[in-house]
């Protein structure tokens, strides 16, 4: 048996590509409100939300924590602000505090976002840049952040944070979502109508997403292996991959790899979106050996190619 490992969220767009990675070297125990259609019979599966308290009974001694269960979306949280701030920030506390109770305590690693950065004041974007989010989803990660700073903290134990940037990549994921949303459309020759053409962000594939964090696992695991005294340290480091895209180029790589005769139609920008952001992943590859291999263009030929084979590019999406 190896290292157990907590991994909520297990059947969402990143923790489905992340749990195969883990099984390789460690015993990933797997929790998310929702099940699959498909579950491996070898996969060890809790159903539940980390609101309800009756889960906490029935979860059991891990030695790491990696925390990704959430509200996803900025806007279901402009929408759902309290829902949002409830399975955000009180269900992060909820996880840390049962945790914090076992003799000894797990590190824990927590899947942020470049959302906590708002609005950058200059590119590219280091963890050393002011976090001043401008949504409520951002306000959220970073209220998170803060919690698994103070759970390291007092249990003096390890952990690492790792800010998301527009993960995008396989079926688990939202389908009126930006990229599948334009390749869906694109599919259907519909219009792609694009909140800001010049709006530009850093998309990470989710298997250099995966990468990123089961590097850090390997980071977290090789500390108490080298030396079990090292001091507590909790660290943040962006998973990005430092390439920025307008809103109007993606619309265009959609269109060739697709295919499509789509138009591309600019509408209003939305008050609540960071206009512009791409990333520095140069402390994630000094310290963890984080280099992201996905180009944009060979991940959306990917992900076409899987819309495309499970019939998904039928799906009507506005």
């Amino acid at each position: 048996m190896g290292l157990s490992i907590l991994v909520t969220g297990s059947n969402g767009l990143i923790g489905s590509e992340l749990i195969p990675l883990l099984k390789s070297n460690y015993d990933p125990i797997c929790l998310d409100k929702e099940t699959r259609s498909h579950m491996p019979s070898n996969e060890v599966f809790i159903k539940g939300d980390l609101l309800d308290v009756s889960l906490y009974p029935e979860l059991p001694p891990i030695e790491g924590i990696i925390h990704l269960a959430a509200v996803s979306r900025v806007i279901h949280a402009e929408q759902n602000p309290l829902d949002t701030w409830e399975t955000n920030v009180h269900g992060t506390a909820l996880l840390l505090r049962h945790y914090a109770k076992q003799p000894r305590p797990p590190w824990v690693i927590y899947g942020s976002s470049r959302e906590i950065y708002g609005e950058p004041q200059g590119f590219p974007v280091s963890e050393s840049h002011p976090l001043l989010p401008i949504n409520r989803y951002g306000e959220t990660k970073l209220a998170a952040e803060a919690l698994v700073a103070e759970y390291v903290k007092q249990t003096k134990t390890h952990g690492v944070i790792l800010r998301f940037s527009n993960v995008y990549g396989n079926l688990h994921d939202h389908f009126d979502r930006v990229i599948p949303k334009f390749i869906i459309r694109a599919n259907q020759q519909e219009p792609l109508h694009v909140h800001g053409a010049t709006n530009t962000f850093d998309f990470t594939h989710v298997s250099d997403t995966a990468l990123g964090i089961k590097l850090a696992v390997d980071h977290l695991v090789s500390i108490a292996e080298m030396d079990p005294t090292f001091p507590p340290s909790c660290e943040a480091f962006n998973i990005c991959t430092g390439v920025p895209t307008t809103l109007e180029q993606l619309a265009r790589i959609v269109i060739d790899v697709t295919g499509s005769n789509s138009e591309i139609i600019e509408t209003k920008k939305r008050s609540y979106d960071v206009q512009r952001f791409y990333g520095d992943y140069s402390k994630a590859q000094t310290c963890l050996g984080y280099s992201p291999k996905t180009p944009l263009k060979e991940g959306i030929k990917r992900l076409n190619e899987l819309l495309v084979q499970t019939d998904i590019t039928t799906l009507k999406v506005e």
